[in-house]
């Protein structure tokens, strides 16, 4: 066996591998006694017919490409060996250029190697702000609404009311022979905002509500709306689109007064000021939690700019696959197939994969960067937290899961092997991400314990009275009817390439 490798630039290396003949006459003949076990020839029992008898009765073509295959499956590994290659995924025979002598040519992708930069120089603005009075008052008037005692009028609807509408709509400049609807006997709640109200996020377009204004039941309205090149969805910029609303019912709302009445109703709040504080501490933990998410992806982008990465473009389908399964995922749990949103985001199939194709790459590129990080700075998960993570894991799916399922699955030794390692690299990426964040912010030579001590100092000052805490889950306001959930398929389904890697590491050859 003769051997040469060819460096490629896509971070793959051309293997070729010349056959002595007598080698290949030697599985010439192996291969015609695998393939006379699986026939009947005549006069002969299974596996026993001489060479020329199964070549005459198979036909040379079906012993030679048996024998090909015998060859590569067992040539292969002993010249990666030889030829000290670490593959980054399974290789493939891309060619046979001759036959005389066999010569096989392979394509082997390349583990992925990742050179970061200074990361220890890395510096990212942390500039976190906290809650406002007015964010809380924000939210203090969302839980009065919620609170809001709705009756059903006959009268036309005026500014505050909750209108319940059929709603249609379709594409006015749709290319022609091309699917026009865009939603059908659509029920839509629409609360009527003022005109001092900001509604540039309201949906389905900017001061919609305000197209309800004084229409009674059974009353019916066509609305003509263009779409500003700024639209938040792409699908919508520049389109012009046609409404037609028809009233179901108008109903009015009573909403209480924002006292100590209304904070009693809620929990364990004596004083609507006791509510303040409550929501204040939630507000900031969950805008906190937001930034610090926003912030660690931010920083992780930075080091992905400055480090250099190669990979195969076998890492880059492996990661796309998945992508591509996780979309067709979200389109089912949305009761939605390929086709309808294909037609409804006006994208093409080859349009659409380039769009997955971008998001994956930008999700390899980060977690390779966030794994070697991890590696230089020997990030570490403790056997405890390992434990603790995966019981509590092992908790919530228990809840999911059906149990015949969840049983099956806990007293499988392989797939409980892969949780627990699941759960480790999930553990790893984050403990990476905090201290990668830490760099940014110039933190990162700063004792751990210090950090420790001056963070529980900080919870100390800011603890709420315990009957506020118990108080809190009430405080999660339920989304509106009618709210987010008419959020169009594009934006519900649509690719992130912005997520945080998640339990990814490069895949072991």
């Amino acid at each position: 066996m003769k051997i040469e490798t060819t460096p490629t630039e896509n971070h793959e290396i051309t293997l070729t591998i010349q056959v002595e003949n007598e080698e290949f006459e030697r599985a010439k003949r192996r291969a015609a006694r695998k393939l006379a076990r699986g026939i009947k020839i005549p006069g002969f029992r299974p596996g026993k017919a001489p060479y020329n008898v199964v070549v005459r009765h198979v036909g040379e073509a079906a012993v030679i490409e048996e024998a090909i295959d015998q060859l590569a499956d067992e040539l292969y590994p002993k010249a990666l060996e030889e030829a000290d290659i670490t593959p980054g995924a399974a290789g493939i025979l891309e060619e046979i250029t001759e036959m005389d002598p066999l010569t096989l040519v392979f394509t082997v992708p390349l583990e992925p190697e990742v050179t970061l930069g200074d990361y220890k120089d890395l510096r990212l603005p942390y500039e976190y702000e906290a809650p406002s009075e007015k964010d809380v008052d924000e939210y203090l008037d969302m839980l009065r609404q919620q609170q809001a005692v709705v009756t059903t009028v006959e009268r036309p609807a005026q500014e505050g009311d909750i209108v319940h509408i059929v709603l249609n709509a379709e594409w006015l400049d749709a290319p022609e022979g091309e699917e026009t609807a865009i939603l059908k006997d659509r029920h839509v709640p629409v609360l009527i905002e003022s005109e001092e109200t900001d509604t540039t996020d309201e949906w389905p377009f900017p001061g919609f509500s305000r197209q309800v204004l004084g229409l009674s039941a059974e009353d019916e309205k066509e609305v003509e709306y263009e779409y500003d090149e700024e639209a938040p969805s792409e699908t919508f910029q520049g389109k012009k689109v046609h409404f037609h609303i028809k009233v179901e019912k108008v109903t009015e709302r009573e909403v209480p007064e924002a006292d100590d009445e209304f904070a009693q109703s809620l929990g364990d709040f004596e004083t609507i000021a006791n509510l303040r504080t409550t929501v204040h501490e939630l507000l900031e933990s969950q805008s906190r939690s937001e930034y610090d998410k926003d912030y660690s992806n931010r920083v992780l982008d930075a080091l992905v700019e400055q480090s250099e990465i190669k990979f195969a473009p076998a890492t880059l389908q492996r990661e796309l696959n998945n992508l591509q399964e996780e979309f067709e995922h979200s389109l089912q749990e949305q009761g939605l197939d390929l086709q309808t949103y294909l037609q409804f985001s006006q994208q093409s199939e080859e349009e659409l994969e380039e769009e997955l194709r971008k998001a994956a790459e930008a999700r390899v590129r980060r977690t390779l960067a966030l794994f070697q990080f991890s590696q230089e700075e020997e990030v570490e998960a403790g056997e405890d937290e390992v434990q603790q993570s995966t019981m509590e894991f092992l908790t919530h799916l228990s809840q999911q899961m059906p149990e015949k399922e969840f049983r099956k699955m806990i007293q499988d030794p392989q797939a409980l092997q892969g949780l627990i390692g699941s759960v480790m690299a999930d553990l790893i990426n984050e403990k990476a991400l905090q201290a990668l964040s830490k760099i940014a912010q110039g933190k990162g030579d700063e004792p751990e314990e210090a950090e420790e001590a001056e963070a529980g100092a900080g919870e100390e000052e800011t603890s709420a009275p315990d009957a506020e805490d118990s108080s809190e889950e009430s405080l999660e306001a339920p989304k509106a009817e009618g709210s987010s959930e008419t959020d169009t398929p594009e934006e519900a389904a649509a690719p992130e390439a912005e997520e945080t890697p998640e339990g990814d590491t490069p895949e072991e050859a």
